[in-house]
């Protein structure tokens, strides 16, 4: 079974498809990576305080300990509100992405923006056979990381925790191709092979006239 595609709710006939789980086990791989490597700073102290005898250390040390473990118990809670309210959906009209949780987000991608589509993978999605995808259109650049930051050089959509991210590519892409000469307004832009064809008929009549004269 594909987890892309494992929730679809009618909304507004929409079929909206959520992450796959392991993308939950992915930002909570991250969070206890980051844990940890803070950890590695203030635990030494710690372990020398309680070696030496030193309760200033070991009165120094410990607060900031609670302190990073209370922040990781709060961002395993955001993990767990966060996963079930991210979805996309792939439309007639372009692509949708919606999440949030305090600070809710909906964005629509028409297709006739839609520039190209670039698959990431970092260390942790590797482990776990994910991909991220960046959907780039033509107000964004092509150096767009992982997020869905707004801005000249972000990407304009950004769906993680994908399977199977080629399906989903070549389902948009193959939506894009026969939009992918209409703005996103919905008006037509001329292609290069119509261009050419317009500036040959125009020689033509040109060059009637001329030896008309």
């Amino acid at each position: 079974m594909r987890y892309e595609v494992v929730k679809n709710m009618k909304e507004n006939k929409i079929t909206w498809r959520n992450l796959n789980p392991k993308m939950k086990k992915c930002w909570l791989i991250k969070g206890a990576t980051g844990l940890i490597i803070l950890l590695c700073f203030f635990t030494p102290p710690l372990i020398y305080g309680l070696i030496s005898g030193s309760k200033e250390m070991i009165m120094g040390s410990i607060p900031v300990i609670i302190i990073f473990i209370g922040i990781f118990s709060a961002y395993v809670m955001w993990v767990e509100l966060f996963y079930p309210r991210y979805s996309y959906a792939v439309t007639d009209e372009g692509v949708l992405i919606k999440r949030g949780v305090l600070w809710k987000s909906f964005r629509t991608i028409p297709y006739g923006r839609i520039q190209h589509v670039s698959i990431d993978r970092g260390p942790i999605e590797q482990l776990l056979g994910l991909h991220s995808m960046n959907i780039f259109t033509a107000g964004t650049g092509s150096l767009g990381s992982s997020s869905m930051s707004k801005g000249m050089w972000g990407a304009e959509g950004y769906i993680p925790g994908l399977v199977e991210p080629e399906k989903l590519k070549s389902e948009i892409m193959g939506r894009v191709k026969p939009t992918s000469f209409t703005s996103g307004l919905g008006e037509e832009t001329p292609t290069f092979e119509s261009t050419i064809n317009i500036l040959v008929e125009e020689a033509k009549k040109i060059r009637e006239l001329l030896e008309r004269k």
